[in-house]
């Protein structure tokens, strides 16, 4: 499954999803968010574990991140920023096993 999402930050001081995958059901499977400090980050819903790059987005510019998941045990995550691979959010990640409903 792959999801696409443009965005444009004008601030920032809090954290701020970007992408939430949920289960049919609403559980929770997958969240890429900008952290407070304005990294790249995911968290891995079903574990809780969170993943931070080094990766620091700019403000007033647009961008667009692109993210493949696929879930179960064999899970993985491929994030791709502005159109380059972003190795730290590119990793195998077991994620719920579950197909995705709500976005």
């Amino acid at each position: 499954m792959s999801y696409r999402v443009a965005f444009r930050v004008a601030s920032r001081s809090t954290p701020l999803t970007l992408l939430a995958l949920r289960s049919p059901t609403n559980g929770g499977i997958y969240r890429l968010y900008l952290t407070a400090t304005g990294r790249l980050a995911y968290q891995n819903l079903g574990s809780g574990v969170s993943r931070t790059s080094t990766t620091v987005v700019s403000s007033s510019v647009w961008h667009t991140l692109k993210v493949h998941i696929t879930t179960g045990a064999g899970g993985r995550s491929d994030v791709t920023y502005d159109g380059a691979v972003n190795a730290s959010l590119t990793r195998l990640e077991s994620l719920p096993a579950t197909t995705v409903g709500m976005i």
